[in-house]
């Protein structure tokens, strides 16, 4: 229960950095990639598309990995709970108060926890605390990939703000290291393509 807690903790935490929107906002309609579902034996290599890779900042260590955030982020280490470290990038704060960010987090289960969470299990945890949050939910089916050796699950979600009305979007990715549990995920205004795809190109670019 208390690996649980840490994750229901970042589930809020994500929403807490996610971005502040006017009541009044008009919708947009939604848009996110729809990437081809592998078959549920086939692991696909996922790279960032090389033209993408100049909207990006120079490479960044954080804890003991590294990305290639997007050009002109700020980094922010958030505090947490012990066993969690939260890392978000953000962007310039736009005319409707948003900003763009990306955010990794690792998850360090306690010394007496006993099960071991597969990426799957902790994906669906970390969603469902998304979801409630969110009306006129829909979720794409889970796909699995890798990027620089790591194997990853991913799903694209889109919905409804549940305060501000507002039509959002988001990804998220999970990997396990080790007994940790490494999580990146960023969401955006349905209307905001390029910052959603900026966001997800510097996730593919994670490493050790």
């Amino acid at each position: 229960m208390h690996k649980q807690k840490i994750i229901f903790f970042i589930v809020a935490m994500i929403n807490c950095a996610a971005l502040a929107v006017a009541e009044d906002h008009p919708p947009a309609s939604i848009n996110v990639p729809v990437p081809s579902a592998p078959s549920s034996d086939s692991i696909v290599s996922w790279s960032p598309s090389q033209e993408l890779l100049k909207d990006l900042g120079d490479e960044e260590k954080f804890s003991t990995f590294l990305i290639r955030p997007p050009k002109g982020y700020s980094l922010t280490q958030l505090p947490g709970p012990p066993g969690a470290e939260l890392f978000t990038w953000r962007g310039a704060v736009r005319a409707d108060q948003s900003s763009p960010f990306l955010m990794v987090t690792i998850v360090t289960p306690p010394p007496e926890e006993q099960k071991q969470y597969t990426a799957l299990e902790a994906l669906d945890i970390l969603m469902a605390g998304i979801e409630q949050r969110r009306d006129n939910w829909k979720q794409l089916p889970v796909e699995k990939g890798q990027i620089n050796n790591f194997e990853f699950i991913r799903t694209y979600w889109m919905g409804t703000d549940k305060e501000t009305g507002s039509e959002m979007k988001g990804f998220m990715y999970v990997t396990l290291d080790g007994k940790n549990i490494v999580q990146i995920a960023s969401q955006d205004l349905a209307s905001n393509d390029k910052a959603f795809v900026t966001a997800e190109t510097a996730a593919l670019t994670f490493r050790k």
